[in-house]
């Protein structure tokens, strides 16, 4: 089925405003692009109570959804428990810290992996506790296509038993402001609800103008903080400058669905990955940079960029030189 701008208006009227389709070609409609950008379990909590309306291929396909999201939800949370057992000072942050504390119901939010944020000192205590508890260490690939060393990645993506990942990081000191959840699979670290609630305007920020997956997906997460904490609470967010594009693309997509207007909501969720990659690419060579600077024998990869960064090169103009010079920039020469 293929996309049209009436099936992607009536996708975020459904999961931002509530407003289910009123036949059943919309139905299936809305769920087709639902699927297209993998926010099936958003759209069976946005429409709960209007479930009984759909058609019953429709309300299957969704309450799927919702219990496969609610087992991966399970799996997240076991896995981020063994962690911060292990590591005091660890922090599970994005998706699955909004279920940890509560925010979004287990079914409401597929969370295939589980992002932990954990200190150098703590690193080798978390992997431990990874392997005790079943899981295995992933291989993940540099862009030039071998495996990624210790020193890339000293964290590493493990696997749980039943199938969901943790992506663990490290980095050079314990996030601040955190507070501490008590869930049926143990007992968490996550940031505070502001804290999480910049986070994802963070992650709106650096989707905006990539994937409507990225935008939309985020977009819940951050319109779920806003019902969820206090209006004083919401305040404080607004006035973080970090907040600001987030905030400003969640009320736009809102806008724009109240309206039924398909243009502006095309714009929001304009597919204009000019400005993304290139970002990207700059992040890429100066993560490189910092691990080149730990292993010398990885400079020779440098000068390859990334093949997103590729791809988005004028025809011309050489990918190589130009990662060059972003590097000779950034090692200050």
């Amino acid at each position: 089925m293929a996309e049209t701008p009436e099936a992607r208006l009536a996708l975020v009227r459904a999961l931002l405003l509530g407003v289910a389709p009123a036949t059943h070609a919309g139905w299936r409609t809305v769920l087709a692009e639902a699927a297209r950008v993998a926010v099936l379990e958003g759209l069976r909590a946005s429409l709960a109570d209007a479930l009984p309306e759909a058609p019953d291929d429709v309300r299957d396909a969704l309450d799927d959804a919702r219990a496969d999201a609610a087992v991966h939800a399970a799996l997240s949370l076991r896995s981020a428990a063994s962690i911060c057992a292990a590591c005091p000072q660890a922090v599970v942050v994005k998706g699955a810290a909004l279920l940890a504390a509560g925010v979004l119901a287990p079914g409401a939010r597929y969370a295939s992996d589980v992002d932990v944020l954990v200190t150098r000192e703590d690193a080798p205590a978390a992997t431990r506790a990874l392997a005790a508890t079943g899981h295995r260490l992933l291989p993940t690939l540099r862009h030039d296509g071998h495996v990624r060393s210790g020193h890339e990645w000293p964290g590493g993506v493990w696997q749980a038993p039943g199938g969901a990942t943790v992506d663990l990081h490290v980095v050079a000191r314990p996030l601040a402001e955190t507070q501490r959840c008590t869930t049926p699979h143990g007992e968490v670290r996550i940031p505070s609800n502001v804290a999480i609630a910049v986070g994802l305007c963070r992650h709106v920020e650096r989707h905006h103008h990539d994937t409507r997956r990225g935008v939309l997906r985020h977009a819940l997460d951050l319109r779920a903080v806003r019902v969820h904490v206090s209006a004083a609470t919401w305040r404080t967010i607004v006035r973080d400058p970090h907040a600001a594009r987030g905030v400003a693309t969640l009320e736009a997509l809102t806008r724009a669905a109240h309206a039924g207007d398909a243009d502006a909501l095309a714009r929001t969720l304009a597919d204009d990955r000019r400005g993304s990659v290139w970002r990207h690419a700059e992040r890429s060579l100066r993560r490189a940079l910092q691990i080149a600077r730990h292993e010398r024998s990885q400079l020779p990869w440098l000068i390859f960029p990334h093949p997103r960064y590729v791809r988005a090169s004028r025809p011309g103009t050489s990918s190589t030189s130009l990662a060059s010079a972003y590097a000779r920039r950034l090692l200050g020469r």
